[in-house]
């Protein structure tokens, strides 16, 4: 084996309306290669909120002071 690493990324949701979001699946394990360009897309999570309309739309975004240098967030998904 070679040199490794492991991070952790916690998700916390946060819903304004009667139905909270849910991700599917609940956990995700991913790899990246240290030869990884840069802009490399490393997960693509899935949630779902069941509301209708503009309240089912899910967006993702940092809390503050939780960005990096290293990771970029599409708040899409």
């Amino acid at each position: 084996g070679g040199l490794s690493s492991t991070a952790y990324v916690r998700v916390s949701l946060q819903d304004i309306n009667d139905n909270r979001p849910t991700f599917y699946p609940v956990n995700y394990a991913v790899s990246l290669s240290s030869q990884s360009a840069p802009g490399t897309s490393v997960v693509r999570v899935t949630a779902h909120d069941p509301d209708s309309g503009e309240n089912g739309k899910v967006t993702y975004r940092t809390v503050p002071g939780g960005g990096s240098n290293f990771f970029t967030l599409n708040k899409d998904t």
